[in-house]
This record gives structure tokens, C-alpha cells and sequence, in this order.
């Protein structure tokens, strides 16, 4: 076993923070995954969101519910429901919602470090002058008030809208990807995943990356450790480093994941062993004999132990 442990954070759990306009929940922190990445799960609403800001770190954005509008450079973009936006380090940046209702969002801070400038500028209950806000800021190398020419530069970002990203079947299940090693910079890789009823892999461990889970729809049932729990819609799952693990779907219909794992380079993995799919509503193919023995002799190259029945 790892010296870090599987973490599950239940629906509505977290540690909760508001900061103009919004509410945001911990559901991971730098604490956990030794700096590589933090993840908050935030409402949006209408026509609020941060002043105009950038920093040291990269930063990620998927859209779970509503529409919000980014402003990077001289790009203006709305996303709806399963769109995602990464923004580089040095971007100057700002959003707010755009739907009636909040938006729902996955932010994905790499590396860790943003969450701890949001909970001491947005403790609970309090009130922080946005004087302060800004020399709290400048702790963290978060920088405010950008020159009018910050608006009219090109921005270092990576946009996918709803549907949008390469496809591949693997092993049965559908992976679309959102981010990866050339978009962050090797922080992080991010993938949305659907997994077949009866589908997921068999029990494995990384050498190399934590690996995060948010179950979006369906239910999923993860190994860690030994130890088996069911996980429905809005619950996180982190693994760290080492930790013995795998998922499965028990139900008739497909369940719906964002898998993130940090350090980005495990999607080498899935584009040497996976199917290329151009039409991802067709049914997913069924794993075939010789990609199950592709992944069996690739997967130790990338740091994957797989433990299938009766190999220990």
C-alpha cells in the first residue's frame, strides 16, 4: 500500500468558500496530491466571476451545468454542459456566467497551491476587503489589473466545446480528450470517459501519477485498496501513487466520468493501446484479443502494473 491513502469525497462534502459571486467546494488539495493539482467544484452565477487576473499556474475548466463565458486575451468564449477550457500560466483572464441559473464548473488548478489563496481570500462567513485580496495575491503570484494591451494578445489556451477532442475505444470503454501533455505542459492530463455496463479495467497500480475520479452520471463501483465503494453522480475518488485499484460499471446503462491524472503522459498509453473512433455515437467496440495482450505488453512502459486474476 502507498504511503498516501484513497481518498472518497461524497457528494456535498468539501470544504465550502465563496468568492465574488461564487461558491466553490474542495474536493482535492495540493495536501493530497503532493502539490501536483488541486480541484474545486464551483457555481457561477449570472454575469459575476473574478476580476481580470493571471498567475503562475495552469488552470482548467469543465462546464457540468449552465454556460459561462471566458475572456482570455483577445478571446471571447461561451461554453455550455461538457465543454472544457485550460489557460496557460501568464494569460490574463477573467469569466463570469452566462445562463440564468449558476453554472455548475470543475476547476483543475496544476500545480496545487491557488486553493489556499481562495481559502484565506473567501473564508467562510467573512468578508475580505479586495484591497487585501490583492496583497494576498501578490503571495501567491496572483496578479490583478491588467494593461489595456493584455486584451489584445493571443492567448495560450485550449478550447473544447461539447462533443469536441480525439475518441479512442479502449478495452471496451470510450475516452474523449480534454487535455493533455502539450496543452499543460505535462501538469496534467484530463479525459472524459464512458464506461460500458459491466465494463472498467482490471485491478492495477501507476508508478507515476495520481489519478483523480468525478463520477458525472451512472454509477460506478471502485477497488482501492482492497476496500470496494459505490460512487453516484457529483462523488470524487483520489488515488495517489502506488495504490492498488480499478472500476467497474454494475449497471445496464453507461456511467460518465472526468478522469484526471497528474503528471500529464498516461494518454500515451491510451493512443498506443486504444481504437481510434470518428463517430463516437456509435456503439463502443468490444474489446478485442489483441488489444487486451497490446495493453498487457505497453502498459509497464508507461509505469501500469496490471493485476489480472491468478498473475497475484
Amino acid at each position: 500500500m502507498s504511503e498516501r491513502t484513497p481518498i472518497i469525497v461524497p457528494p456535498g462534502s468539501g470544504a465550502t468558500f465563496g468568492a465574488a459571486g461564487s461558491q466553490h467546494r474542495l474536493l482535492i488539495t495540493g495536501k493530497e496530491t503532493e502539490g501536483r493539482y488541486a480541484i474545486a467544484l464551483g457555481e457561477v452565477s449570472h454575469g459575476k466571476g473574478p476580476p481580470p487576473h493571471r498567475h503562475g499556474f495552469g488552470e482548467g475548466f469543465y462546464i457540468l451545468s449552465g454556460e459561462v463565458t471566458f475572456f482570455a486575451g483577445n478571446r471571447k468564449e461561451t461554453l455550455g454542459r461538457g465543454g472544457f477550457i485550460h489557460i496557460e500560466p501568464g494569460v490574463w483572464h477573467r469569466f463570469e456566467g452566462a445562463s440564468r441559473e449558476p453554472a455548475r464548473v470543475l476547476g483543475i488548478f496544476a500545480p496545487a497551491g491557488f486553493e489556499e489563496f481562495l481559502a484565506r481570500a473567501a473564508p467562510p462567513g467573512e468578508a475580505v476587503e479586495p484591497q487585501a485580496v490583492r496583497a494576498l495575491g501578490a503571495e501567491y503570484g496572483i496578479e490583478f489589473d491588467p494593461p489595456a494591451e493584455a486584451w489584445q494578445e493571443e492567448p495560450n489556451i485550449t478550447i473544447r466545446r461539447p462533443g469536441e477532442g480525439d475518441y479512442f475505444a479502449v478495452v471496451g470503454d470510450l475516452y474523449r480528450f480534454l487535455a493533455e501533455t502539450g496543452q499543460t505542459a505535462g501538469r496534467y492530463t484530463l479525459w472524459h470517459a464512458v464506461v460500458s455496463p459491466g465494463g472498467g479495467p482490471p485491478p492495477h497500480t501507476h508508478r507515476r501519477e495520481d489519478e483523480g475520479f468525478f463520477v458525472l452520471a451512472g454509477e460506478v463501483e471502485f477497488l482501492a485498496e482492497g476496500r470496494t465503494a459505490a460512487a453516484g453522480p457529483g462523488t470524487y475518488l483520489h488515488l495517489p501513487i502506488g495504490s492498488l485499484h480499478g472500476f467497474r460499471n454494475p449497471r445496464h446503462a453507461p456511467a460518465e466520468m472526468l478522469i484526471v491524472v497528474g503528471p500529464s503522459g498516461l494518454e500515451g498509453l491510451f493512443r498506443s493501446v486504444g481504437v481510434p473512433i470518428t463517430d463516437p455515437r456509435a456503439p463502443i467496440p468490444e474489446p478485442a484479443p489483441d488489444e487486451i495482450a497490446r495493453l498487457l505488453r505497453t502498459a509497464p512502459r508507461y509505469g501500469v502494473e496490471i493485476r489480472l486474476p491468478g498473475n497475484g
